[in-house]
Protein backbone atom coordinates (compact mmCIF):
# COMPACT_ATOMS: atom_id res chain seq x y z
CA UNK A 1 0.00 0.00 0.00
CA UNK A 2 1.33 3.41 -0.96
CA UNK A 3 2.15 5.55 2.03
CA UNK A 4 0.44 8.94 2.07
CA UNK A 5 2.66 11.84 3.07
CA UNK A 6 1.09 13.50 6.13
CA UNK A 7 2.21 17.01 5.19
CA UNK A 8 0.94 16.58 1.63
CA UNK A 9 -2.43 15.43 2.98
CA UNK A 10 -2.72 18.52 5.20
CA UNK A 11 -1.68 20.80 2.32
CA UNK A 12 -4.29 19.22 0.06
CA UNK A 13 -7.11 19.55 2.60
CA UNK A 14 -6.27 23.19 3.35
CA UNK A 15 -6.03 23.93 -0.37
CA UNK A 16 -9.46 22.40 -1.05
CA UNK A 17 -10.91 24.62 1.67
CA UNK A 18 -9.12 27.85 0.71
CA UNK A 19 -9.41 27.78 -3.09
CA UNK A 20 -13.25 28.05 -3.25
CA UNK A 21 -13.14 30.84 -0.65
CA UNK A 22 -10.50 32.71 -2.65
CA UNK A 23 -12.45 32.38 -5.90
CA UNK A 24 -15.62 33.57 -4.16
CA UNK A 25 -13.71 36.55 -2.79
CA UNK A 26 -12.21 37.42 -6.17
CA UNK A 27 -15.60 37.39 -7.87
CA UNK A 28 -17.18 39.25 -4.96
CA UNK A 29 -17.18 42.87 -3.86
CA UNK A 30 -14.36 45.27 -4.69
CA UNK A 31 -14.71 46.61 -1.17
CA UNK A 32 -14.15 43.14 0.28
CA UNK A 33 -11.00 42.82 -1.85
CA UNK A 34 -9.79 46.19 -0.58
CA UNK A 35 -9.92 45.06 3.04
CA UNK A 36 -8.40 41.69 2.14
CA UNK A 37 -5.43 43.33 0.40
CA UNK A 38 -4.85 45.60 3.38
CA UNK A 39 -4.95 42.71 5.84
CA UNK A 40 -2.66 40.57 3.69
CA UNK A 41 -0.21 43.46 3.36
CA UNK A 42 0.08 43.79 7.14
CA UNK A 43 0.41 40.03 7.65
CA UNK A 44 3.08 39.63 4.95
CA UNK A 45 5.09 42.59 6.23
CA UNK A 46 4.89 41.17 9.76
CA UNK A 47 6.12 37.78 8.50
CA UNK A 48 8.97 39.45 6.63
CA UNK A 49 10.07 41.41 9.71
CA UNK A 50 9.85 38.19 11.75
CA UNK A 51 11.92 36.32 9.13
CA UNK A 52 14.68 38.93 8.98
CA UNK A 53 14.81 39.56 12.73
CA UNK A 54 17.40 42.10 13.79
CA UNK A 55 19.76 42.58 10.79
CA UNK A 56 23.33 41.89 11.93
CA UNK A 57 25.19 43.31 8.92
CA UNK A 58 24.68 45.56 5.90
CA UNK A 59 23.66 42.65 3.66
CA UNK A 60 20.90 41.58 6.03
CA UNK A 61 19.78 45.19 6.40
CA UNK A 62 19.68 45.60 2.62
CA UNK A 63 17.62 42.41 2.18
CA UNK A 64 15.29 43.54 4.96
CA UNK A 65 14.70 46.95 3.34
CA UNK A 66 14.35 45.48 -0.15
CA UNK A 67 11.77 42.99 1.12
CA UNK A 68 9.70 45.70 2.79
CA UNK A 69 9.74 47.71 -0.44
CA UNK A 70 8.98 44.68 -2.61
CA UNK A 71 5.98 43.48 -0.56
CA UNK A 72 4.59 47.01 -0.20
CA UNK A 73 4.89 47.81 -3.92
CA UNK A 74 3.35 44.46 -4.94
CA UNK A 75 0.29 44.94 -2.76
CA UNK A 76 -0.04 48.55 -3.90
CA UNK A 77 -0.17 47.26 -7.47
CA UNK A 78 -2.80 44.66 -6.57
CA UNK A 79 -4.87 47.34 -4.84
CA UNK A 80 -4.44 49.71 -7.77
CA UNK A 81 -5.47 47.11 -10.34
CA UNK A 82 -8.42 45.48 -8.65
CA UNK A 83 -9.77 48.16 -6.31
CA UNK A 84 -8.87 51.61 -7.64
CA UNK A 85 -8.80 50.91 -11.40
CA UNK A 86 -11.40 48.15 -11.00
CA UNK A 87 -9.96 45.72 -13.49
CA UNK A 88 -12.20 42.76 -14.19
CA UNK A 89 -12.35 40.10 -11.45
CA UNK A 90 -11.76 37.60 -14.27
CA UNK A 91 -8.33 39.12 -14.82
CA UNK A 92 -7.41 38.47 -11.20
CA UNK A 93 -8.83 34.94 -11.41
CA UNK A 94 -6.81 34.34 -14.59
CA UNK A 95 -3.67 35.47 -12.78
CA UNK A 96 -4.36 33.18 -9.83
CA UNK A 97 -5.20 30.16 -12.00
CA UNK A 98 -2.00 30.37 -14.04
CA UNK A 99 0.04 30.69 -10.84
CA UNK A 100 -1.71 27.70 -9.25
CA UNK A 101 -1.33 25.66 -12.45
CA UNK A 102 2.38 26.45 -12.67
CA UNK A 103 2.88 25.57 -9.00
CA UNK A 104 0.93 22.29 -9.15
CA UNK A 105 2.47 21.28 -12.48
CA UNK A 106 5.97 21.93 -11.16
CA UNK A 107 5.28 19.89 -8.02
CA UNK A 108 3.81 16.87 -9.84
CA UNK A 109 6.26 16.74 -12.75
CA UNK A 110 9.23 17.50 -10.53
CA UNK A 111 8.43 14.64 -8.15
CA UNK A 112 7.72 12.31 -11.07
CA UNK A 113 10.71 13.00 -13.32
CA UNK A 114 13.16 14.60 -10.87
CA UNK A 115 16.47 15.17 -12.69
CA UNK A 116 18.92 18.10 -12.43
CA UNK A 117 18.23 20.71 -9.78
CA UNK A 118 17.09 24.16 -10.89
CA UNK A 119 18.81 26.20 -8.19
CA UNK A 120 20.42 23.86 -5.63
CA UNK A 121 21.92 26.64 -3.51
CA UNK A 122 18.58 28.41 -3.19
CA UNK A 123 15.93 25.70 -3.27
CA UNK A 124 17.25 22.11 -3.32
CA UNK A 125 13.80 20.65 -4.00
CA UNK A 126 13.18 22.37 -7.35
CA UNK A 127 14.20 20.68 -10.59
CA UNK A 128 14.41 21.70 -14.22
CA UNK A 129 11.80 19.07 -15.04
CA UNK A 130 9.47 20.68 -12.50
CA UNK A 131 10.14 24.11 -13.98
CA UNK A 132 9.30 22.80 -17.45
CA UNK A 133 6.18 21.00 -16.26
CA UNK A 134 5.00 24.05 -14.35
CA UNK A 135 5.60 26.33 -17.34
CA UNK A 136 3.67 24.07 -19.71
CA UNK A 137 0.73 23.59 -17.32
CA UNK A 138 0.62 27.32 -16.55
CA UNK A 139 0.54 28.25 -20.23
CA UNK A 140 -2.16 25.65 -20.98
CA UNK A 141 -4.41 26.91 -18.18
CA UNK A 142 -3.76 30.56 -19.07
CA UNK A 143 -4.49 30.03 -22.76
CA UNK A 144 -7.60 27.97 -22.05
CA UNK A 145 -9.02 30.55 -19.63
CA UNK A 146 -8.45 33.42 -22.07
CA UNK A 147 -10.04 31.43 -24.90
CA UNK A 148 -13.13 30.60 -22.81
CA UNK A 149 -13.61 34.20 -21.61
CA UNK A 150 -13.65 37.63 -23.25
CA UNK A 151 -10.32 38.80 -21.82
CA UNK A 152 -8.63 38.98 -25.23
CA UNK A 153 -11.30 41.29 -26.65
CA UNK A 154 -11.46 43.44 -23.50
CA UNK A 155 -7.71 43.85 -23.06
CA UNK A 156 -5.63 42.77 -26.04
CA UNK A 157 -4.94 39.67 -28.15
CA UNK A 158 -1.42 40.02 -26.75
CA UNK A 159 -2.78 38.72 -23.43
CA UNK A 160 -1.90 35.23 -24.62
CA UNK A 161 1.75 36.34 -24.62
CA UNK A 162 1.25 38.06 -21.26
CA UNK A 163 0.18 34.71 -19.83
CA UNK A 164 3.38 33.07 -21.06
CA UNK A 165 5.49 35.83 -19.53
CA UNK A 166 3.69 35.64 -16.19
CA UNK A 167 4.04 31.86 -16.14
CA UNK A 168 7.81 32.32 -16.31
CA UNK A 169 7.70 35.06 -13.66
CA UNK A 170 5.72 33.01 -11.10
CA UNK A 171 8.52 30.56 -10.14
CA UNK A 172 11.02 33.43 -10.03
CA UNK A 173 8.97 35.02 -7.23
CA UNK A 174 9.13 31.72 -5.38
CA UNK A 175 12.90 31.47 -5.87
CA UNK A 176 13.38 35.05 -4.72
CA UNK A 177 11.72 34.34 -1.40
CA UNK A 178 13.52 31.00 -1.12
CA UNK A 179 16.84 32.84 -1.44
CA UNK A 180 15.86 35.13 1.45
CA UNK A 181 14.78 32.19 3.61
CA UNK A 182 18.03 30.39 2.84
CA UNK A 183 20.02 33.49 3.80
CA UNK A 184 18.20 33.77 7.15
CA UNK A 185 18.29 29.98 7.64
CA UNK A 186 14.50 29.59 7.83
CA UNK A 187 12.22 26.95 6.31
CA UNK A 188 9.07 29.09 6.19
CA UNK A 189 8.12 32.71 6.74
CA UNK A 190 5.50 31.67 9.28
CA UNK A 191 3.01 29.01 10.27
CA UNK A 192 -0.40 30.61 9.84
CA UNK A 193 -1.49 28.19 7.09
CA UNK A 194 -1.26 24.51 8.15
CA UNK A 195 0.93 22.53 5.78
CA UNK A 196 1.81 25.62 3.75
CA UNK A 197 3.86 27.76 6.13
CA UNK A 198 3.25 31.48 6.22
CA UNK A 199 0.98 33.67 4.13
CA UNK A 200 4.04 35.11 2.39
CA UNK A 201 5.08 31.57 1.45
CA UNK A 202 1.82 31.19 -0.47
CA UNK A 203 1.82 34.64 -2.05
CA UNK A 204 5.45 34.87 -3.19
CA UNK A 205 4.60 34.10 -6.83
CA UNK A 206 1.53 36.36 -6.75
CA UNK A 207 3.58 39.36 -5.62
CA UNK A 208 6.07 38.98 -8.47
CA UNK A 209 3.32 38.40 -11.04
CA UNK A 210 1.33 41.40 -9.77
CA UNK A 211 4.26 43.78 -10.28
CA UNK A 212 4.97 42.51 -13.80
CA UNK A 213 1.28 42.49 -14.81
CA UNK A 214 0.85 46.07 -13.60
CA UNK A 215 3.86 47.05 -15.66
CA UNK A 216 2.37 45.36 -18.72
CA UNK A 217 -0.95 47.18 -18.24
CA UNK A 218 0.85 50.52 -17.88
CA UNK A 219 2.77 49.90 -21.13
CA UNK A 220 -0.45 48.85 -22.87
CA UNK A 221 -2.22 52.05 -21.86
CA UNK A 222 0.67 54.23 -23.09
CA UNK A 223 1.28 52.56 -26.44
Amino acid sequence: MMKIDHNFLIRSIVTLILVPLIIWGVLGSYYINSYVFEILTVVCLWEWVRLCGDPKNWQAALIFAAGILYVSVAFLQLHAMFVQDRELPQLFLWMLLLIWAADIGAYIVGRWLRGPLLAPRISPGKTWSGFGGGTISGIIVSTSFIYLTDLASLYSPWIYLWGMILTFVAPLGDLLESAAKRYFNAKDTGGLIPGHGGVLDRLDSLLAVAIVLKGILILKNHL
